[in-house]
């Protein structure tokens, strides 16, 4: 049994992140596509954010359990390549420094980076956070208020589409901030990928 194995099973003990189901490994073959309209480009998550998916971006995310980033990331990039074939440039959500702070880690990047190399494509973190706090137990509107205007994009990409990672999308007002930003620097927005979506 490997490292990454055994602190899987520490983490969700015989459960599957996606389907709940017995076996620690994830379960590629029940990851779904879930589309979300209110987003102005496709939106692709691995499914909804609940269950045993919710608990294990939890862990990822609040618990700083990095090795399931891997798990997921895998997941990920097997739901975006169903979706949407290479060639294209992952670029991340940025963390705030605050976050960062207390959690140690950029769990988007990492996410970003896994499936990266899962897919044989380059990851460009090119969005900057202007303002704006933690948006957790806004309503949507509150959330759009307060990200409006908080992403710069501080590079380009050019001749490939730009795929933005996420780890949860829930109102879909830090997506369209980022679409945004980018969109203003030129660069063709072709989708969004997160793991869980609300």
């Amino acid at each position: 049994m490997t490292l990454l194995r055994a602190a899987w099973d520490l983490m969700l003990p015989g459960s599957c992140p996606v389907c709940g189901g017995p076996g620690a490994r994830c379960c590629v073959l029940v990851a779904r596509t879930v589309s979300r309209r209110d987003v102005p480009v496709p939106c692709w998550s691995v499914g909804r954010y609940s269950g045993a998916l919710r608990r294990a971006v939890l862990s990822f995310k609040e618990r700083g359990a990095r090795v399931l980033g891997t798990e997921l990331g895998v997941l990920l990039a097997n739901v975006i390549v169903r979706e949407f074939a290479p060639p294209f440039v992952l670029v991340p959500i940025p963390m705030r420094a605050g976050a960062f702070r207390v959690r140690g880690f950029d769990q988007v990047r990492l996410l970003a980076d896994v499936i990266a190399e899962r897919l044989s494509v380059s990851v460009a973190p090119i969005l900057r956070a202007r303002r704006g706090g933690d948006s957790a137990g806004m309503s949507a509107r509150q959330r759009r208020r307060n990200v409006a205007g908080s992403f710069v994009a501080v590079g380009s990409v050019v001749g490939a589409p730009v795929l933005i990672v996420d780890d949860v999308v829930t109102s879909g007002a830090t997506i369209v901030e980022a679409v945004r930003a980018l969109r203003h620097a030129g660069m063709n927005v072709a989708g969004v990928a997160t793991i869980a979506s609300t």
